[in-house]
């Protein structure tokens, strides 16, 4: 009560505060949240705590970004290593919200490689992806691409047709795979990612096993390796790929009848190694007759545009 004046009646019994003592949080959970809802309480004290109010309950409040810890931010870097924002969507996002997100990680612009979303829906999702690939841009970071097999996120593919040559792919293993995955399969499962499928950003969860006595000694294990075991970053190195700031590959812009052409090509390939691979197994007939039928099926995919999302994505796993 002294802190607030006595003042106490300022305090909205129907809202939920979000309390602390260090002046830096404060500004920072303020910043965000004025941004992000409507009707903030930001509540005068005499600087011995601070107070920012919301119309909205716990679990509510839970799914909304209240922006990164600058301090930790500031240390992650003078470490030397890159930082990857994970931003959060809410409700309603606006042009001018979408801008002061992004203009609070300006700061962290030269230390900021890529930018990924949290939720199934990416923030302005559909009307301000525009703003979002703005404020990507105007940090000079990458925008990471998860895997749809993994995690759907509507408006992602959007900002990536936007702005092509700014992507990089992402794959993690989920939080409920890891509960039966072992180090051995993590690292093979995220090697395969980066060799196979030109993934460029790679989430490690962490394994904390209740059958391991040491978290700290297995994960560092799991990540940089020991004398028994390769660990992920070796085995990456292993494959020709170095550790650092994830770039994305060369990118052509052409019309739409030039991208059928050169998809048509590719799956013609992909049938041409068919068939050399049957005649090396001595089915030189059928590889004549699987590549003439699958020619004929190519073709008509890409001429009338049947089912062509599906079944290009079934050449692509035939490729592999």
């Amino acid at each position: 009560i002294n802190a607030l004046d006595g003042n106490i009646g300022q305090v909205n019994s129907y809202y939920n505060y979000i309390v602390t003592t260090d002046e830096g949080v404060f500004n920072q959970v303020k910043s965000n949240l004025l941004v992000k809802l409507q009707g903030v309480h930001v509540l005068e004290s005499s600087g011995e705590f601070y107070l920012v109010g919301v119309p909205v309950n716990r679990t509510e409040l839970s799914t909304i970004g209240l922006g990164f810890d600058e301090a930790l931010m500031e240390k992650i870097a003078a470490e030397g290593y890159n930082l990857l924002v994970q931003i959060r969507n809410w409700p309603q996002s606006t042009p001018e919200g979408i801008r002061t997100v992004f203009g609070l990680l300006e700061p962290y612009k030269d230390d900021i490689t890529t930018v990924l979303f949290n939720d199934s829906l990416v923030p302005g999702f559909p009307d301000y992806l525009h703003v979002v690939n703005e404020g990507i841009v105007g940090l000079e970071a990458k925008f990471a691409y998860i895997e749809s097999f993994i995690f759907s996120q509507a408006g992602a593919r959007n900002l990536g047709l936007a702005e092509p040559r700014n992507v990089v792919r992402m794959h993690s293993i989920g939080a409920n795979e890891m509960l039966n995955m072992t180090p051995n399969r993590a690292v093979d499962r995220l090697v395969l990612a980066a060799s196979d499928r030109n993934v460029r950003v790679l989430l490690a969860r962490m394994f904390f096993r209740m059958d391991t006595t040491n978290w700290k000694e297995a994960n560092l294990s799991y990540i940089g390796g020991s004398e028994s075991f390769i660990g992920l970053v070796p085995a990456l190195e292993k494959e020709g790929f170095e550790i650092g700031r994830a770039e994305g590959f060369p990118y052509a812009l052409t019309s739409d009848r030039g991208e059928r052409l050169l998809t048509f090509l590719s799956g013609l390939g992909v049938l041409a190694a068919g068939f050399f691979l049957l005649k090396r197994m001595e089915l030189e007939k059928l590889g004549y007759l699987l590549f003439l039928i699958g020619m004929l099926v190519w073709m008509a995919v890409i001429v009338l545009n049947i089912m062509a999302a599906t079944v290009v994505k079934l050449m692509a796993l035939a490729s592999v």
